[in-house]
């Protein structure tokens, strides 16, 4: 059986046309999926890394001593700081 000329274009024309539309769809669900992919692995390394950091108990041992020796520091700097000032104040009521 012999389809009509018509009906052979107007299926041509329909298959076409949803090619192009699938097409054209096809890479907005890429995207979507590669930006979903790419939130679950920031999520997964944020998480890794603050598990990481915690269970590793010498790199909490090493932060713990960097801050004190921060804190160390600064309290040296105010305690040498305020004895040069006590003693300029004792010069100065001297004179």
């Amino acid at each position: 059986m012999e389809a009509s000329p018509t009906v052979t274009v107007v299926v041509l024309l329909s298959a076409i046309l949803l090619g192009v539309i699938i097409a054209l769809l096809q890479p907005a669900d890429r995207v979507r999926i590669y930006r979903m992919k790419q939130h679950r692995q920031k999520f997964a390394d944020t998480h890794n890394n603050t598990r990481s950091m915690w269970g590793n108990a010498s790199r909490v041992q090493k932060m713990m001593h960097q801050e004190m020796y921060e804190r160390d520091k600064l309290l040296t700097n105010y305690a040498w700081n305020s004895m040069k000032l006590s003693r300029l104040n004792k010069k100065s009521k001297q004179y």
